[in-house]
């Protein structure tokens, strides 16, 4: 059940080439789950994360064989409900 829209996460850089760094801060521990999608919503790869307190950067790597395109990133903070999402460039 999604509760809010996030604002918070910043996603870099666009375009990527092979990897694709988040950064989200948490005022709590939490459980995130992110996932990678094409323009037809096909998974590319699927994350999840136990992040703490503060702010948290993690990477999406080995992203060099995806072709030049549109891409979605889907990120959802399991305890607070809260959703992001962008579409990024390769």
């Amino acid at each position: 059940r999604v509760s809010s829209i996030s604002t918070d996460v910043v996603v870099n850089p666009i375009p990527f080439t092979d990897l694709v760094t988040l950064i989200y801060p948490t005022s709590e521990s939490t459980s995130v789950e992110i996932r990678l999608t094409d323009v037809t919503g096909k998974i590319i790869r699927q994350i999840n994360k136990d992040l703490e307190i503060g702010n948290n950067e993690f990477q999406i790597d080995g992203l060099s064989n995806l072709s030049t395109g549109t891409y979605f990133i889907h990120f959802y903070d399991i305890n607070t409900g809260t959703y992001y999402s962008q579409k990024i460039v390769k």
